[in-house]
């Protein structure tokens, strides 16, 4: 892979101490004027994207292992593996409903359709997967009855809304992904696209015309979010963990056509290596060109989960270090 030698940008970083134990999930709200992160210490918080002060926390019980944001930032939910599943008013931080995972599952992944009307819930068992979707609307009046379940006999790690909600896509711990109809549940499209690899997640660009899938084998692949065809390779060297398109890439004026790529080590090495060596910096590419731009350090375990602000300007990494590390790219970077 080539490498670039322009001058790299220059960022600047803060760190954000508030949660005590790792950190899973980052997520934007829609607006871009506030993230929100949720960690094994049982909490969700709330920072303001300008300033990055914590402007909220949302307690509840268990290690949260992912959120989703209503698309007007009234309601947070986060997923507790063993504890189900909560929905917050975003205001008061108050638990509207309490929602228990049936049979013995683990929640492990919630997401909001493209709306809100509908919420899916994640949720595992050994080898076991099941997607059950619910009438959002429905669900926080109290009507716990699915609108439908879809189960797999494979370990599901990610079960996302494709374009306008027509398809969910799902990778799984065995490298494959699929693309299936979110009404029957029957299976569109299957590859083998991290073969033998566990794909820790996915990621869209906003627009949903590009999909990239991060693995294991240390490789973050594009996709062709049709076909799951594979289209480039970035090798990162290490587990790669989490990916986010810059949202900028169709802008004429800066056209940042740049993905980020984050990861590392897994957590049980992490004590006896040295940051450098566990990789767990965050690579920027040239999507086309596959050149790396630049690398930005600061975490000192498996970087989790990243998301670039609207503006394509600041993105934010969380990390198994318990941190959450807010990256601001000089001006000249949208400009250059």
């Amino acid at each position: 892979m080539s490498k670039s030698h322009k001058k790299n940008p220059t960022v600047k970083s803060f760190s954000l101490n508030g949660h005590s134990r790792p950190v899973r999930m980052v997520r934007y709200n829609r607006d871009g004027d506030m993230f929100f992160t949720c960690s094994d210490d049982t909490l969700i918080m709330a920072w303001d994207n300008e300033t990055a002060e914590k402007v909220g926390t949302y307690e509840a019980q268990g290690a949260c292992r992912s959120l989703a944001v209503s698309k007007n930032t009234e309601y947070i939910v986060g997923s507790y593996r063993l504890e189900g599943v909560n929905i917050f008013e975003a205001m008061t931080g108050e638990i509207v409903l309490h929602l228990d995972i049936t049979d013995s599952y683990k929640a492990e992944y919630v997401e909001f359709s493209y709306g809100d009307q509908e919420l899916l819930i994640l949720n595992a068992k050994g080898d076991k997967s099941r997607i059950d979707i619910y009438d959002f609307s429905k669900l926080i009046t109290g009507e716990t009855k699915p609108l439908r379940t879809i189960s797999f006999d494979e370990e599901i790690t990610q079960a996302s809304y494709g374009y306008l909600n027509e398809k969910l896509y799902l990778s799984t711990t065995g490298g494959k992904m699929y693309i299936v109809d979110p009404e029957s549940g029957e299976i569109q499209v299957e590859a083998k696209v991290h073969p033998g690899h566990t794909i820790f997640s996915f990621s869209f660009s906003k627009d949903f015309s590009m999909l990239a899938s991060c693995g294991k084998d240390n490789k973050c692949k594009l996709l062709n979010p049709e076909t799951l065809e594979i289209v480039k390779i970035y090798d990162k060297e290490s587990p790669c963990r989490c990916c986010t398109f810059n949202p900028m890439f169709d802008n004429e004026e800066t056209d940042k056509f740049h993905i980020l790529i984050g990861g590392g080590q897994d957590a049980k090495d992490v004590t006896t290596t040295k940051a450098k060596e566990g990789s767990f910096e965050s690579r920027l590419y040239h999507i086309i060109h596959e050149d790396e731009i630049t690398q930005i350090t600061g975490h000192f375990g498996p970087v989790h989960s990243m998301k670039w602000s609207p503006d394509g300007r600041t993105f934010v990494s969380t990390s198994e270090d318990g941190t959450v590390r807010v990256q601001r790219f000089p001006l000249e970077y949208l400009e250059s």
